[in-house]
């Protein structure tokens, strides 16, 4: 619980601190940073943090025997969403920005403490509730509607526009964004259900 209030504090700190100043690589200031899957899954996990303190203090308090299974979904959901930032961040951002300029300002907290946090707090400390299948493929939902959002402000505005491809998947032309996604999902899957085991292991 405490450990999941940190993860809270700490995504809204960040947050905040890029909306106001903007500084670092792939930052905006303002609501514009919510283009930026590095802060909508940040944002995910946050509430799902909030959400599994307070069904810990409800379990604490005796008005609830356990967390409920939609609080351990949402939290699943938000780790294996940071999770994805991490990879994202360490396997592909890197060889282009570099790793280091990644983790200045807001994004040290985004990129790299949020989700190392979030899931290990998952992976070592959840077991209300045992995973299945379906669980693991509602965690990808937020990945599939980031992707439609991505795919969608591509095909509006064009590669050349400035406000498409952040993330420059279209490295080599239209044709790699395909081939990006369905590595990104392949992943995200074998991460989804890596942390899936943990959780069951006992």
């Amino acid at each position: 619980m405490v450990l999941s209030a940190l993860i809270f504090v700490l995504v809204l700190y960040a947050w905040l601190s890029m909306m106001l100043s903007g500084e670092g690589t792939l930052s905006e200031k303002g609501l514009g940073s919510l283009k930026y899957f590095t802060v909508d899954s940040n944002l995910l996990m946050g509430a799902a943090a909030l959400n599994l303190v307070r069904e810990d203090l409800a379990v604490l308090r005796g008005t609830k025997n356990k967390v409920s299974a939609a609080a351990v979904r949402l939290y699943y959901a938000g780790a294996v969403s940071v999770a994805l930032t991490f990879l994202v961040t360490v396997l592909f951002l890197s060889r282009i920005f570099g790793l280091w300029v990644l983790y200045v300002g807001a994004n040290f907290w985004m990129h790299l403490v949020v989700p190392v946090l979030g899931v290990c707090v998952f992976c070592i400390f959840v077991r209300e509730y045992r995973l299945n299948m379906k669980d693991t493929l509602v965690s990808l939902i937020p990945l599939g509607i980031y992707a439609v959002y991505y795919v969608g402000m591509i095909l509006k505005y064009g590669l050349e526009d400035p406000r498409t491809d952040w993330y420059y998947f279209c490295f080599t032309g239209i044709r790699t964004l395909p081939i990006v996604l369905i590595v990104i999902f392949l992943v995200i899957l074998g991460t989804s259900l890596l942390m899936r085991k943990a959780v069951n292991r006992t």
